[in-house]
């Protein structure tokens, strides 16, 4: 028994002294005692701790991605730590625990490592690598549709020195109007040179020997380069006709100075009349208009000018008070042989301080409609500051054959009746208004043309133009709301006059590309379907025209009014609440199904409930009432017989 437990003492003495000895991870240092020469033991170094937050990654090529990193040392804190990327493509940046990656452009997915490395002050290490998938991403998809150019002529003959020109519009799907960026060439510019101005081409044909073809390319480029290029045939031919009789050009209304009278804060649309003896094939343009006075008083006065059909569309700003501005008008005529170049005066007065002023109802493109075979009643409309005074006292033939119409007039009821006796579809005669002011005495002209006799087709086409009028009009009830706003403060001295002038200026001044080229474009169809001109009796073509209109209604749609919804929103925080704030949404809403009317505000709900099928406001936008019916007196009228 006594030699057993010598033995077990032995196997534990034994056990102690190889567990004091060391091994693996540690390393044993014999320290001695330098002052007193003593052996206190020996001290052990383990390797330093290491651990990081992942192990894998997966990123996106020059996108950055973080993760952690923590090293500790049993013994000391004199430890190193080091992050690495074994791949150029992969930068890495090291502050305390975090380590963040930052992945350049790949071509294919590339696998990185990154190994973090801890060394304590023994020389004792640890490693740990992190795998990092850079993966290679292809960028998206830009769909960019080519722009739409359309050009009035393919083709082209113009007898040597002398001038023509046609017309190009072109629009593109992401940027709207890019009539300002298509460019023209000629294949030979010595003998055929090129002025664009808007969207009219000016030809000019120098002498030749003998006929000659030259080619005239024109571009159109959008924001992505994608472009669209047609080609324009050119026969410049050296017959001169000297028995050639000049065209003619004349403004509607006009006096024997060669000027007319324009209105500001209106639609001044101004028919031109063009007579040649010798040729039907006599074209017109807007060669230039100027301030007589002023350099920039086309700028201060005039909103746009633009060519529609035979008719200068003229939108006047505000005058100030008893003003009258003159503008130089040079308008250019050519019928192939020669090209004229016309002067007038456009005078832009006040209302209140010009002329009476005669409008005939339902006209179509300054022309009063007259079917073929058919007798109309026409009223009329005297605007003047004392339309009391004004008493018309005959009617007589301004131009036309006169054999072909007869026509009356009735004061009293202040109407005209005239009755077709062989007009051709879309011929034209003038008819003279004589009237008396007082102690002055006037002329005013009347345009009539041949129109067609009306069926389904016209009918249903001219609804349609009715309630493009109405969403037009809509569009317009954040500049009414505006001034509305602007009054308002105003009056409760929120803001001074010249303020709220500042105000209703800035919100006149919210006509877009966009809403001007969709006016021009449902003026265009109501025109041609009414005159049967162009391809107005076509079906197929007037459904086209139809979806040309309704996608540039949604152009309009999303940028105009913006301006005038900030500059209400503005006036609302001046108001400091007593003006509620108005949300801007890019669609009109349609709260009249039965009589096809169209409103910003009425219809949608954020402003009021239906009704027993009408739209009524919530009291709170009870003052909308005032904008909608501003919007509907001012909305246009589609032809009609009624």
């Amino acid at each position: 028994m006594l030699t057993m437990q010598k033995i077990l003492i032995m196997i534990v003495f034994s056990f102690f002294i190889s567990a004091c000895g060391g091994g693996g991870d540690e390393k044993a240092t014999n320290n001695t005692d330098n002052n007193t020469g003593n052996n206190p033991g020996t001290v052990t170094n383990t390797a330093p701790n290491l651990a990081v937050s992942t192990a894998a990654i997966t990123m996106n090529e020059t996108e950055s991605a973080t993760f952690t990193v923590v090293a500790s040392d049993k013994e000391d804190a004199n430890f190193t730590l080091s992050v690495v990327s074994d791949n150029p493509s992969l930068t890495v940046l090291h502050n305390g625990d975090v380590v963040t990656l930052l992945a350049g452009e790949v071509s294919t997915q590339t696998v990185v490592k990154v190994t973090s490395k801890v060394t304590d002050s023994g020389g004792l290490t640890k490693a740990l690598t992190t795998v990092v998938t850079i993966l290679n991403v292809e960028p998206p998809v830009v769909i960019n549709n080519a722009p739409v150019m359309t050009l009035s002529i393919t083709e082209l003959v113009i007898k040597e020195k002398t001038k023509l020109a046609f017309n190009v519009t072109a629009t593109d799907i992401e940027d709207g109007d890019l009539s300002e960026n298509i460019t023209v060439s000629s294949s030979n510019p010595s003998l055929l040179t090129l002025t664009k101005q808007g969207s009219s081409i000016s030809v000019d044909a120098k002498e030749v020997t003998e006929d000659t073809n030259v080619n005239i390319s024109v571009s159109v480029t959008d924001s992505e380069g994608l472009s669209v290029t047609k080609t324009v045939l050119v026969t410049v031919t050296n017959y001169i006709d000297a028995n050639n009789l000049q065209p003619t050009i004349a403004l509607a209304n006009m006096d024997e100075n060669n000027s007319i009278y324009i209105f500001e804060r209106t639609e001044n649309i101004i028919p031109v009349v063009i007579t040649d003896a010798d040729s039907a094939n006599v074209t017109w343009s807007i060669n230039s208009i100027e301030g007589k006075e002023s350099d920039d008083a086309v700028i201060d006065y005039i909103e746009s000018i633009t060519q529609s059909g035979d008719n200068i569309i003229f939108n006047a700003k505000q005058l100030p008070e008893n003003t009258q501005i003159d503008f130089r008008l040079v308008l250019s005529v050519t019928d192939g042989n020669s090209i004229i170049d016309q002067e007038f005066t456009l005078k832009m007065v006040n209302l209140s301080n010009s002329d009476p002023l005669f409008t005939v109802q339902a006209r179509v493109a300054g022309f009063v409609p007259i079917p073929m075979g058919e007798t109309k009643t026409f009223s009329y409309t005297i605007i003047d500051d004392h339309p009391e005074d004004v008493v018309v006292d005959d009617i007589k033939l301004w131009f036309g054959d006169e054999t072909k119409f007869t026509a009356t007039f009735n004061h009293e009821n202040k109407t005209i009746t005239i009755t077709d006796l062989g007009l051709e579809l879309g011929e034209d005669f003038g008819l003279l208004l004589s009237y008396t002011d007082k102690f002055n005495k006037g002329l005013t002209g009347i345009n009539v043309r041949g129109s067609v006799v009306f069926g389904d087709l016209q009918v249903e086409t001219l609804q349609y133009v009715q309630e493009m009028y109405s969403k037009m009009e809509a569009l317009n009830e954040y500049k009414y709301l505006a001034n509305f706003y602007a009054e308002v403060l105003e009056n409760l001295n929120y803001i001074s006059e010249s303020q709220k002038n500042e105000f209703i200026q800035k919100s006149k001044i919210d006509d877009s590309t966009s809403f001007s080229t969709l006016r021009v474009l449902v003026s265009t169809l109501e025109s041609q379907v009414v005159f049967g001109t162009g391809d107005g009796q076509d079906p197929v073509w007037i459904n086209d025209y139809k979806g040309a209109i309704d996608h540039q209604f949604g152009l309009s749609q999303s940028d105009y009014g913006k301006q005038n919804y900030n500059l209400i929103n503005d006036m609302s925080d001046i108001s400091q609440g007593l003006l509620p704030h108005i949300g801007y949404v890019s669609t009109t809403f349609e709260y009249d199904t039965i009589n096809k009317k169209y409103s910003k505000f009425a219809g949608n709900t954020d402003y009021g409930t239906y009704e027993n099928g009408a739209f009524i406001f919530n009291q709170e936008f009870d003052f909308l009432n005032a904008i909608l019916a501003k919007a509907l007196a001012a909305e246009r009228q589609a032809f009609s017989y009624k």
